[in-house]
Formats: structure tokens, sequence, C-alpha cells
């Protein structure tokens, strides 16, 4: 459960990164544990990891959360578009909430399984993959359904599952239903915002459930891990903007590809 201050800033660094880069958070955090040779699963740590994940995520697109979650007024009207994205974000929020939980716990005894997590980055890498190779679509929020709410929701809820990544798994599917890749990358990172705090929750739920937390020997380093993961966090959707508008989160499918071969051998020498 220990790590040392140079393996808390990198495991933060890790977990900020991979969380709004699509290449599954979970499934690197698993890895540096295991390179790390740390056994045991810390509550704690990934508790500061993911508030300090929320402060990263307003911090850096506070005008985006202002526009759609501010309603401002113009001419005593709000305006059209801020609302129906608002309605459109709302409407997805709770299938992927149930998902995110419902997920978590059916799922959470074979969390950690390499030769599964290995699968599942495989699979992540597809779900890059073909969105990115279809024509890009200009629909908004405007020319989206209550079902592509719904449904962009409850495919979120896959994030519970280590290898898979919400928000490629969210900003796939919204261009496979003809969204603009701006527009679907910006829905992912405001649901990114509710799902993150059900991770923190569920975090604090583990907390009852874990023998003994060295919580004042490893304060230090819980602080380091909280860096990490708010400068990771800040810097992985600087990039994620950039590389999306330009080309498509296709790219990521051969990292992914690759992060799957690397734990597939690494199940091997385990066994």
């Amino acid at each position: 459960m220990n790590m040392s201050w140079l393996e808390s800033i990198v495991y933060g660094l890790i977990s900020g990164i991979s969380e709004f880069l699509p290449i599954s958070s979970k499934a690197h955090q698993e890895l540096a544990m295991l390179l790390f040779g740390v056994s045991q699963y810390d509550p704690v740590r990934n508790f500061v990891v993911h508030i300090a994940l929320i402060f990263a995520l307003y911090y850096a697109c506070t005008p985006m959360f202002q526009q759609v979650q501010g309603g401002r007024k113009s001419h005593n009207q709000y305006v059209s578009r801020q609302m129906i994205d608002k309605r459109l974000i709302k409407g997805a929020t709770l299938p992927m909430v149930i998902g995110l939980i419902v997920l978590w716990y059916t799922v959470r005894g074979i969390n950690g399984n390499l030769l599964i997590c290995s699968g599942m980055l495989l699979i992540n890498g597809v779900l890059l993959f073909v969105p990115g190779r279809m024509l890009q679509g200009n629909k908004d929020a405007r020319s989206m359904s209550q079902l592509d709410s719904i449904l962009l929701g409850f495919i979120g809820g896959l994030g519970s599952i280590t290898g898979i990544s919400r928000l490629g798994c969210q900003t796939g599917l919204a261009i496979t239903r003809g969204a603009d890749r701006q527009q679907a990358l910006n829905w992912a990172l405001n649901l990114s915002m509710p799902a993150l705090v059900v991770f923190a929750f569920m975090d604090v739920l583990q907390m009852f459930t874990v023998d003994s937390i060295p919580f004042w020997s490893s304060f230090f380093t819980y602080i380091l891990s909280a860096a990490g993961s708010f400068t990771g966090g800040y810097c992985a959707i600087k990039l994620v903007r950039l590389v999306m508008v330009r080309v498509g989160f296709s790219g990521f499918a051969y990292y992914s590809w690759g992060a799957a071969l690397l734990t597939f051998l690494l199940y091997l020498f385990a066994v």
C-alpha cells in the first residue's frame, strides 16, 4: 500500500494523464502498482487523486462549464443551444451513474486480473479505431435525440471496467451517431465531472473495507499523488482537445493495443 515519494508522483501523473486520454486510467493504475510492487489497493490515495482530477477538470474547462451550466440569459431567454447541451448532459448523467455503480459492484472481483485487463484494452482499441475511420459528422446537441443521451450515459458506465476508457467510449459513440468531434469531446468532458464524483464516493466506501490505512505515515505521499494527478490531468485535457479536433482518437487505438500486448506479457510472466 505504501509508495515512495517518487512512485507517488509517478502514480499521480499516470492517473491524471490516463483519465483524460482514451486509454483507461484504471488499467494504467493497476500496471503502475504492479511495477511498483504494491499489491494492496489504497482507497485513500485514489480518493485524493480523484479529488485532484475534479479540480483539474474544472480549472481546465471552466469556460465550458460556465457556458453549459451557467445558462446566461440573452434578452430574458436562455440561449437555446446552451439549454439543449445541458439537457443532453443531464439526460446522460443518471444512466451513466447507474452504469458505473452497477458495473463497479459486478466486476470489482475481476478488476486486477491481467488477462482480463489485456482483453479489455484490446476491445478499447477497437472502440477507438472504428469511430476514427468514420466520416466526421456535424451534429450538435440540437440534432441529437433523447435516445442518444441515454446511450451516451449507459456506455459511460463501461468506465468501471479496467481497460475500458469512459471518455473514449462516450466520445466514440457520439461520433458514430454523427456528432462533431469537438462537441463529442465536450459532452464527454462535461460527463467526466459526475463520473469522478462517483469514483471518489466509491473510494470512500472502500475505505471501510480495508483493514488498516497508514494515513499519517503516507500523508506526504498522498499530497504528491494529488499534485501529480492535477498536473497530469490538466495537461491531458489540453492535449486531448488539440488531438481530437485535428486527428481524432484512432491513433490512441494503437497505443491501447500495445498496452494490451504488454499486459498480456506481464500476465504470462506472472503465471
